[in-house]
């Protein structure tokens, strides 16, 4: 009888501790924005992979794969942050780093530092976390007070992207100056083909804004970027843009900016008509509508495996601007190359510290390289931060040692509303709405104004207002 007892007691507590175990399974919600699997047109796979292996490795842990609903913009800008308010986002989201650099005053985000400095237990002879990582990934997203709120597995970068069939009847090379580029670009216009696919409408990616980058990146003064980079991390953010602006050291009326208007100005005239209107630019290029366009690394594998597609294809650099472009021409190459992709990690700062434990575990092993190499090439339109991780084909002119990246990142960096503005009177200058003088009138008031607002948003600055 007694045996017998013990026999039952030993089940019930078998069956109890079972029990006790499946409550216990912890479930980790990760977006994994642009990798997220079965999402056409490439209908990735490789996240699932991944999740299945982690599980397996700990099977006391579910990992979730989510979507937001909102991809991209400032729809999921507002999606997140009213999941953020109610405590219900997932336990990994995404955000692009100058998005969070917006809202990390108000305490939302989980400060990585301290992981960071952990060993990544899936990757062999590891001691610290943050040593897989390029150094330029943490000098790019370290917000304004220092502290690091994402992990940015992958960047993006853009390029152009031309028509070799197009260029080779027309009878033009691949243009390296910005004179060239023009005579170019004149050229395939007098074939009766459109050159340049850009439009004024795109509020992101990528917007005609990260045009007049290249062209600002290629013509601003070597001496101003090194007293506006205060840091000295080769990027002006958004709290050196503001103290610059209200000191007085940056200024719409700068040599410089005014050129590089003037420069974008003559550019215009090879863009499609309806330019102020929302462009498909990328199926534009695919029917051969258009002879090129300013493309993002995430269309390089959609270009690439287009099935319809029937012409050749390449990308090239954007063209220098020398002496004899421009007075100002500073001869660099630039490129834009940032921390932008679809592998950016952020934890909720009210989540337990065990659950902060866990969601960081899942993101190191993703980022371990064995791992993210086989995310990265499937994918192929994001290039890896991570050290030993093969980039995908055709990105070869968007991370390169011999370029300089734009350093005015910080003016797309200040806020949304100030992008919003900033693109809605660059549209009126460029449709000869306003008067050139106007616009710059304009644009040093919209500067004055966001700096302004930014800096008593930010106390931690420590900048003063005159």
């Amino acid at each position: 009888m007694l045996k017998k007892c013990l026999v039952i007691l030993f089940a019930v507590s078998l069956v109890f501790s079972v029990s006790l175990a499946y409550a216990a399974k912890v479930t980790i919600r990760f977006d994994p924005w642009a990798y997220r699997p079965g999402v056409p047109p490439q209908n990735l796979k490789m996240m699932n992979v991944i999740v299945e292996e982690y599980e397996k490795l700990h099977p006391d842990v579910k990992i979730e794969l989510v979507g937001t609903g909102a991809y991209g913009g400032q729809d999921y800008v507002t999606w997140i942050q009213t999941r953020l308010l109610t405590k219900d986002a997932p336990e990994v989201f995404w955000l692009n780093f100058d998005q969070g650099w917006e809202l990390y005053n108000r305490g939302w985000f989980t400060d990585w530092t301290p992981y960071l400095g952990k060993p990544n237990p899936y990757v062999p002879g590891n001691k610290r976390w943050a040593d897989i990582f390029y150094p330029y990934t943490f000098k790019e997203v370290r917000a304004p007070d220092g502290k690091i709120y994402d992990i940015a597995a992958d960047a993006v970068g853009t390029t152009i992207v031309y028509n070799k069939d197009i260029f080779k009847r027309v009878g033009v090379g691949v243009p390296t100056t910005w004179g060239k580029f023009m005579d170019t670009l004149a050229k395939i216009k007098a074939s009766g083909i459109i050159p340049f696919g850009n439009t004024t409408f795109a509020p992101c990616c990528p917007g005609y804004h990260w045009v007049i980058q290249r062209i600002q990146g290629g013509l601003i003064p070597k001496d101003l970027v090194q007293q506006l980079d205060i840091d000295k991390s080769g990027r002006v953010d958004m709290r050196e843009l503001s103290k610059a602006v209200v000191e007085g050291v940056f200024r719409a009326d700068l040599p410089f900016f005014k050129e590089s208007w003037r420069l974008m100005k003559e550019f215009s005239k090879f863009w499609p008509p309806g330019f102020t209107g929302q462009l498909d630019l990328r199926q534009l290029f695919l029917t051969e509508k258009i002879a090129m366009y300013h493309a993002g690394s995430w269309d390089i594998p959609v270009i690439r495996d287009d099935p319809n597609r029937k012409f050749a294809w390449g990308t090239m650099y954007y063209p220098v601007i020398t002496k004899q472009d421009s007075p100002l021409g500073q001869n660099k190459l630039i490129i834009e190359f940032g921390m932008w992709g679809g592998l950016q990690w952020y934890i909720p700062s009210y989540l337990p510290k065990e659950i902060k434990d866990i969601a960081a575990d899942f993101c190191m092993y993703v980022s371990a390289p064995q791992n993210l190499e086989r995310l990265i090439l499937e994918y192929g339109g994001d290039i890896p931060n991570v050290k030993g991780v093969k980039a995908p084909e055709g990105l070869e002119t968007i991370r390169n040692p011999k370029g300089v990246t734009d350093p005015l990142h910080g003016m797309v960096l200040f806020t949304s509303e100030f992008m919003d503005r900033y693109n809605r009177e660059a549209n009126n200058f460029i449709t000869d709405k306003i008067p050139f003088d106007e616009f710059i009138s304009r644009m040093q008031k919209l500067f004055e104004d966001t700096a302004k607002a930014l800096i008593r948003d930010h106390p931690e600055w420590g900048i003063k207002l005159q």
